[in-house]
């Protein structure tokens, strides 16, 4: 059967006498199979388009020699040859994605139309499993180069030393998973990819680059401070930064590679943290389920990644996962937790590419000097809520 194409717009598919209704808007496409066999033989005379408001059937003067009897669609009747549900699957197109829906706290967003507790409990396992294969090939991908480039040969004269190809590499690795990561909630769950990210749906630059600028200068403080209180016991026996000395100009491009790729590199642990700190949401309203189980993953994770974790590691990450997660909650995005970890990572990779150059031991955080890192967490929170007052976020999707 054939169905003459559409006029023009403003017109409408005309079911005929005995088809069942068609859905709003509908019309016959070229993955439409047809009608069902059950169906009855539209009129030769039917109008297969009328425009809104004009009459159902709109047939031009039958002809006299015929008696065409209408018989009204009866529900149950007629089926779509499967279901009314499939048949409407196959002749409309429905979004992959859906909107966030207004008026709700960063950790409630994956409570989207098309989300369901089955797809984030999906998603969550895509992202472990398929963040943990994509990290190791980014490894292996940049571990190749590497040998390539004479990596752990030491009779090799290289501007790069091998420290610094380990960074590369992992940085690399880090950049790969964060991609990996970003496109898990769309694929899984239908989520749009900036919900991950705020409650706008992107990233909030005056946000961002004032938290970056505070987390800078809350590193130097912190380390100044823990330094003054260090002296007091004795757990600090070299000159505060004695390590910017390794930092040669021989070595600034690889330095410069490294800081880059440590751009994105950092995003991904904010990343994991609020993808976690989310999933409880589908269920419960209430933040502190989704911050616990963001610190618990990010104690896991880092313990599983860094060879010796310690107590003060310990210690370290769960007041980072915790001040991460709780600032993402009231500040409605991962701004403030991508700006405290790039800033920290930053200055501890300029670290150990100093201390390695140097080819001095660092100095572990122990007494008093670890005490007095603290404050840099204490600084950081007061800072960051007290930023967001002035900048008047939003902490709701609008």
């Amino acid at each position: 059967m054939k169905i003459p194409p559409s006029p023009g717009p403003g017109w409408k598919f005309n079911s005929p006498p005995g088809w069942p209704p068609t859905p709003e808007g509908w019309e016959p496409n070229e993955g439409w199979a047809g009608p069902d066999p059950s169906w009855p033989a539209p009129p030769s005379y039917w109008s297969w388009w009328v425009r809104p408001g004009a009459a159902a059937a709109a047939p031009s003067p039958a002809p006299t020699h015929t008696t065409q009897q209408h018989v009204p669609y009866q529900s149950g009747a007629v089926s779509y040859g499967r279901d009314p549900a499939s048949y409407a699957r196959s002749v409309t197109w429905k979004p992959s994605t859906s909107a966030i829906p207004s008026g709700l706290r960063f950790h409630l967003l994956a409570r989207t139309p098309l989300n369901s507790p089955s797809r984030t409990i999906g998603a969550l396992v895509a992202g472990l499993v398929g963040g943990t294969v994509v990290g190791l090939i980014g490894a292996a991908l940049a571990g190749a180069v590497a040998v390539i480039a004479g990596y752990g040969e030491t009779h090799v004269q290289r501007t790069v030393s091998d420290s610094q190809w380990e960074l590369i590499s992992s940085s690399v690795a880090l950049s790969l998973v964060l991609a990996y990561l970003l496109v898990v909630p769309r694929l899984v769950q239908g989520r749009p990819l900036g919900s991950l990210i705020s409650v706008e749906g992107k990233p909030r630059a005056d946000l961002l680059i004032s938290c970056l600028g505070l987390a800078v200068i809350v590193e130097i403080v912190s380390y100044g401070f823990a330094f003054a209180l260090g002296r007091l016991d004795g757990s600090t026996v070299r000159p505060l930064y004695y390590w910017v000395d390794g930092l040669s100009m021989a070595s600034l491009y690889p330095i410069i590679i490294i800081m880059i790729l440590l751009v994105p590199a950092a995003a991904w642990w904010p990343c994991v943290m609020g993808f976690i700190l989310q999933a409880p949401g589908i269920r419960t309203a209430t933040p502190w389920a989704g911050i616990a189980a963001a610190t618990v993953a990010s104690v896991l994770i880092q313990g599983a990644v860094t060879p010796g974790f310690a107590a003060v590691d310990l210690l370290s990450v769960t007041i980072f996962a915790l001040m991460g997660a709780w600032l993402a909650v009231r500040t409605g995005g991962l701004e403030a937790a991508y700006a405290m970890n790039l800033a920290s990572i930053s200055m501890n990779t300029l670290k150990q590419i100093g201390v390695a150059q140097l080819h001095v031991a660092p100095i572990p955080p122990e007494g008093l000097y670890l005490v007095g890192q603290l404050i840099g967490p204490v600084l950081f929170v007061t800072g960051v809520m007290f930023l967001a007052k002035i900048l008047r976020i939003r902490v709701l999707s609008p």
